[in-house]
């Protein structure tokens, strides 16, 4: 469900209950508000409950052993910040940060985006990760700790 009232802020609504291998039902629900101003700027914040991730980071384990396949968020609780200002009609810069909740790691991201036609973009993305460091993969200690620090560059094409 999406809203745009009142007309100059959005909100969004996403929600979904699975059972997941007869193991009990799991709820995901994201809310998101954002808007966007008349310079080009747009902000976003958005809270993401992950029924079938852990509540706190010493139970990280347990989902991954007792799920049939593999989900990208180990935490329960997440939160997201981010802005992205279109610096010209090709140029587009994109910041955002990740935050888990439930044990205090973060996702810095950083992005610039320029549109080479209709069907092709160059992207140059930095990525910092910010984390308590585990020195056993079988007991993390935050999600996001053991992820490196990235910078890459795309050429992506579309069709």
């Amino acid at each position: 469900m999406q809203v745009d009232w009142p007309p100059w802020l959005g909100f969004r609504l996403e929600a979904q209950s699975r059972d997941f291998a007869n193991r009990g039902w799991r709820n995901e629900i994201a809310l998101s508000v954002d808007h966007r101003f008349d310079m080009g700027l747009d902000v976003r914040a958005e809270w993401f409950y992950h029924g079938r991730g852990a509540s706190e980071p010493q139970d990280y384990h347990l989902p991954l052993v007792q799920s049939n396949g593999l989900f990208s968020q180990l935490g329960r609780y997440y939160m997201a910040i981010g802005g992205s200002y279109l610096v010209t009609p090709l140029w587009t810069v994109d910041g955002s940060i990740i935050f888990n909740l439930v044990d205090h790691s973060e996702i810095y991201s950083l992005q610039a985006l320029y549109s080479v036609s209709n069907e092709s973009e160059f992207v140059c993305s930095l990525l910092i990760a910010s984390g308590d460091k585990s020195d056993n993969i079988a007991r993390l200690k935050s999600e996001y700790g053991l992820l490196p620090n990235q910078l890459s560059l795309e050429y992506r094409i579309y069709f």
